[in-house]
């Protein structure tokens, strides 16, 4: 059981990460208009990620 929770976190990584960087990439198709409530999303999305991807490597 303890190489299941290895492999499901390494995928739970894996797949945090690959969201953060779609959202990385979705910051620069914003609209102008709405710049500023995006932009501000966007680090709160991105902040989530890097917290949580960082949590599940410490361990």
């Amino acid at each position: 059981m303890g190489e299941n929770n290895g492999w499901e976190r390494e995928v739970v990584i894996t797949e945090l990460t690959k969201g953060k960087g779609l959202m990385l990439q979705l910051q620069n198709h914003f609209n102008p208009m709405k710049q500023g409530v995006c932009q501000y999303l966007a680090a709160e999305i991105l902040s989530s990620y890097r917290v949580t991807i960082w949590c599940l490597k410490d361990r």
